[in-house]
């Protein structure tokens, strides 16, 4: 199993130079008042870093709010039962 890891790693490196290497050209980047040049293989990283976020943002928000649901629903006694007395 870690030489398997090992050599996932080590393709995804390769392929990672292979990316950088080929993409050192500079890249301007307009968004409203802000003008940023970058190389593209630099814009690729902060996109998939911002997509890594934003991903891991939607998975916490969808737990937190199936948590929510899950503790509604247990919280509320089931058709026929009736709540304790006290």
């Amino acid at each position: 199993m870690v030489k398997a890891k090992l050599i996932g790693i080590l393709i995804l490196t390769v392929i990672s130079i292979i990316l950088v290497s080929q993409n050192t050209e500079l890249m301007t980047t307009k968004f409203l008042f802000w003008e940023i040049t970058l190389t593209r293989s630099v814009s690729f990283l902060v996109v998939f870093l911002i997509g890594m976020l934003w991903g891991t943002l939607m998975v916490l928000f969808f737990m937190r709010r199936h948590r929510k649901k899950k503790e509604a629903t247990l919280d509320k006694p089931s058709e026929g039962q009736s709540l304790p007395r006290a």
